[in-house]
């Protein structure tokens, strides 16, 4: 109803309104089409307009008002001649043979091509889904019909009906299907997620202090002492192992609690996915750093999911210039410094691999958070049923990243991306297992 009120959104009544955002706030859109001219009374889907008449029987003259050379609007109709008077008394009896004793031809033609139209558009009304289902079979058949060899490199994820056939190991041909805007559902959805995990890696950093609180303050007060004298950041074994094993072990208790994607999942499923996935996520860790590395340091840990801010002045007391601190990188940690893995080759994976994600999460905070949490669903866990419930978990959020990226950059571009970040999965996977299993453990300089 155009006469509906609507409420912006912001709550300010300036919303911007493209070809992006013009779902997302109704209320700015009617607006601004006011402002261009647009006229409610004629968008109004509550009026009904009256029906025209396709029946000959409404359009059949009455025979006793029919008069010979009558004249109406000026206009001098022409004189039925005597075989059609003849005839006139059998209209009545013969409706079918009315066309031939109208006096006004040239509007009875009219009428009739009227009332055909109106046939026709009653029998070409569209059916919106079956033409949708119609056109995804299409493009399924012309995919699969498609040589893997000869298809651009790219995937298209899904839309509405097509998110349950996705699989993100398969290469597809990438078509031009038309976009849908990133929804406001969906922006918000993207904030949501930032937060929660920011809730869970202070929950995890909680947990990790109540387990060895002398080791993290140790580690804690090292790591500061090192920014602070511009030195290598340093980190004893022991901690590196603790910090690892811990992590994984409180994440995947806290992460049904806090991510709704996971919740429907059974305790033992969440356990041996992160128990599977959870070291792909530090080499992602480190890649995230990389890619901040020259902006602030508390901007870095933004970036990573934790919230300094929260205890600023705990920090500032570690590392006065802590606001203005540039972040760090891989080269400035210790425990990077060759030889650090079993063989020279896993050293240089390792690298390659962290410096290509880089390139593809840009710097982008929304981006590494779904890659992250895709990451978590990458590995099988054992039963066909796990498996799909996990499947559903990847094809949504997979969905989603394409969506989002679909909405700052070109299709294309998009599909190429994600189908670039699916293909460093089983990369991460081995840079964490070289990271965790493959680390030359460096002893302590008092030993």
């Amino acid at each position: 109803n155009i006469h509906r009120q609507f409420i912006c959104v912001l709550g300010v009544g300036s919303c911007k309104v493209d070809q992006i955002t013009r779902n997302n706030c109704r209320s700015c859109r009617v607006d601004r089409c006011l402002q261009s001219g647009m006229k409610p009374e004629l968008v109004d889907a509550t009026v009904k307009t009256k029906p025209q008449k396709t029946s000959l029987s409404d359009d059949k003259p009455n025979i006793d008002q029919l008069e010979i050379g009558r004249k109406d609007n000026n206009k001098q109709y022409p004189v039925l001649n005597e075989v059609v008077i003849s005839n006139v008394k059998g209209i009545k009896e013969s409706p079918q043979v009315l066309t031939t004793y109208i006096t006004n031809p040239i509007r009875q033609e009219k009428k009739f091509k009227s009332s055909e139209v109106n046939k026709n558009e009653q029998n070409t009304k569209i059916d919106i889904e079956k033409l949708v289902e119609m056109c995804y079979k299409e493009e399924v058949n012309i995919l699969s019909c498609a040589n893997v060899g000869k298809s651009t490199s790219g995937t298209i994820l899904p839309f509405k009906k097509r998110r349950t056939d996705h699989y993100n190991e398969v290469t597809m041909k990438i078509c031009n299907q038309p976009s849908i805007s990133f929804t406001f559902e969906e922006e918000f959805r993207l904030h949501d997620l930032i937060v929660r995990r920011e809730y869970m890696n202070e929950k995890t950093l909680a947990h990790m202090q109540d387990i060895e609180p002398t080791m993290v303050k140790t580690a804690t007060e090292r790591m500061f002492a090192d920014i602070n004298a511009n030195r290598k950041v340093t980190f004893d074994e022991d901690y590196l192992d603790f910090y690892f094993s811990a992590s994984q072990k409180i994440v995947s208790v806290i992460l049904p609690e806090v991510f709704d994607e996971f919740k429907h999942l059974k305790r033992e499923i969440v356990n041996k996915c992160i128990n599977n996935s959870f070291p792909a996520t530090l080499p992602l860790m480190w890649a995230c750093l990389d890619s901040k590395k020259d902006e602030r340091l508390l901007d870095q840990d933004k970036f990573l999911g934790y919230d300094c801010f929260t205890e600023i002045e705990k920090a500032e007391k570690l590392l006065p210039d802590i606001q203005t601190r540039k972040g760090m990188g891989m080269e400035d940690y210790s425990h990077f410094i060759s030889p650090w893995a079993q063989s020279w080759e896993e050293e240089v994976f390792f690298e390659t691999s962290v410096k290509a994600l880089v390139q593809l999460l840009g710097g982008d905070l929304k981006t590494s958070l779904l890659f992250q949490l895709l990451l978590l669903t990458s590995k099988p866990v054992g039963s066909a049923a796990a498996n799909n419930g996990l499947k559903q978990v990847k094809e949504e959020l997979g969905t989603l990243l394409y969506r989002y990226l679909a909405s700052i950059h070109k299709k294309r571009e998009a599909a190429e991306q994600v189908h670039s970040l699916m293909g460093m999965v089983d990369k991460l996977h081995r840079c964490g297992h070289i990271l965790t299993k493959r680390r030359i453990r460096m002893l302590p300089a008092d030993q």
